[in-house]
């Protein structure tokens, strides 16, 4: 049968007029394919319904129809050693090149653009909130910068392989791009990590900063460590998941030795979603502490847990892991998982800076209004509580029970037996608690029991002011 249809396509490719045409020379494309894969042509041919007997039409067919194209382009990568499958690639694409062909470049560049900006403008915010109020940045913050500065390298990355061909059918991508785009998309992987694993870490940091309690302490530490080692771990496995490391990008290393990708690819995302449910879970028990109404502590939880809300676009992209790893057509099929991965990344950045930005948010009227008031006070803090006693053993109420730092010890009833020096009153600003949402001192109010205010030492007083909150 083979041979047959071989003779027929010769005897039509020499007798038909179109034949000289660059489209419908296909005696001239199909003498220059290497042996293996000339049976795959054929038989792509007659599966398709290509009308042999007009060479035109066969160059059409062969270039228009894609499931034409991909069980032709699958028959020669399976059956072909590397050099010969870049030779049919070759002619395939010098035949093919003139045709449209279906494309999704446009929607990586319009996701990519807009999953840059969105993210870019909530940092800058971020930081101006933090040198507005803080007048500095802390490790949180320095984390979201790692976070967005990586965001802008895969971005980068990313626009460049969509420019060689990434978002097109391989067999439609000019054959000399396809180790470059394949070298990016490796890269864009690396960047992948750090991001995510950064803007955690951001989130945990924040948490640090916010919440002082030892066993509170104690579960961020071990989250934090995790979250390197998660993150270390899987830069190793994608940077030495083949052995020679190349072979990754470079398909001519056909003896290499190489891990699942796909494997790898779940076990990231599915960690991914069980880091985002632990941070998620983490402060309720700090929050449930909190002497608030229900209301108000739902409230405060939620400003929070937005943080974590990326677990859902994490979810999501499982959806389109299983092509990852798992395809020939890598520059067409992996697509969707590089649009959500852009977005999961994107909306992990956004969701992390919206806790740091509460101070913008009160400044915007009906925003975080607290008892009735509308924007808060003009301060956002709490007034200082007045001496109006000369006696050093007046008691002074304070805002955490057993709080440290202006070495007082509070009795049972939240008083301290210790009456702050009057230096730690000039220029100070009460500390408010939680009753007071319109604070704007720092991301979140600071006060976890009793009553709303205190006056901290002037020690305390530097660490309010750099925003670093109740202990570093």
């Amino acid at each position: 049968m083979t041979p047959f249809l071989i003779l027929t396509l010769l005897s039509t490719c020499l007798w038909t007029p179109t034949a000289a045409t660059p489209q419908g020379d296909s005696l001239s494309m199909f003498l220059a394919l290497p042996k293996c894969a000339q049976p795959c042509t054929i038989n792509a041919l007659t599966a398709g319904g290509c009308d042999l007997f007009n060479a035109t039409a066969v160059a059409e067919c062969s270039c228009t129809n894609v499931p034409l194209k991909a069980g032709m382009s699958l028959c020669v990568q399976d059956n072909c050693p590397w050099a010969d499958q870049k030779k049919a690639a070759f002619i395939s694409y010098n035949q093919c090149k003139d045709f449209t062909h279906e494309s999704r470049q446009g929607e990586i560049y319009a996701t990519g653009l807009a999953c840059l900006i969105i993210p870019f403008v909530f940092i800058a915010l971020r930081y101006y909130a933090r040198f507005l109020i803080a007048k500095g940045l802390w490790w949180d913050d320095w984390m979201m910068m790692i976070a967005m500065v990586s965001h802008i390298g895969g971005c980068a990355c990313i626009f460049v392989a969509t420019n060689l061909g990434f978002g097109q059918h391989l067999w439609n991508v000019y054959p000399g791009n396809t180790e470059e785009m394949l070298k990016l998309f490796h890269v864009v992987q690396n960047f992948y990590i750090v991001i995510q694993v950064s803007a955690k870490l951001s989130l945990v940091l924040l948490y640090w900063r916010i919440f002082p309690t030892r066993w509170f302490r104690v579960a961020l530490r071990c989250s934090i460590v995790w979250l390197v080692v998660h993150g270390l771990g899987f830069i190793l496995f994608v940077n030495f998941q083949c052995n020679p490391m190349a072979a990754v990008w470079d398909r001519s290393i056909e003896d290499a030795k190489c891990l699942s990708l796909n494997g790898i690819a779940w076990a990231g995302g599915a960690s991914a979603i069980f880091e985002d449910v632990v941070i998620l879970l983490l402060p309720i028990p700090e929050v449930m502490k909190l002497q608030l109404t229900l209301q108000k502590k739902i409230a405060v939880y939620m400003m929070f847990a937005v943080g974590s809300f990326a677990c859902l676009t994490s979810i999501i992209r499982l959806k389109y892991v299983h092509l990852f790893g798992n395809t020939k057509d890598e520059s067409w099929e992996n697509v969707d998982v590089l649009i959500w991965s852009i977005m999961e990344v994107s909306v992990a950045v956004v969701c992390a800076c919206l806790p740091a930005l509460r101070p913008l948010f009160l400044k915007v009227p009906g925003f975080f209004t607290s008892n009735g008031s509308k924007g808060g006070s003009s301060s956002g803090v709490a007034t200082p509580a007045k001496n109006n006693s000369s006696n050093n053993n007046t008691p002074v109420r304070a805002d955490v029970k057993g709080t440290r730092g202006s070495g007082a010890s509070s009795t049972a009833d939240g008083y301290s037996s210790r009456r702050p020096s009057t230096s730690a009153f000039r220029g100070a600003r009460a500390r408010p608690g939680f009753e007071d949402l319109s604070m704007d001192r720092d991301e979140v109010p600071f006060a976890t029991r009793g009553a709303v205010e205190r006056a901290p030492e002037e020690t305390e007083l530097a660490d309010l002011e750099k925003g670093v909150g109740i202990a570093r």
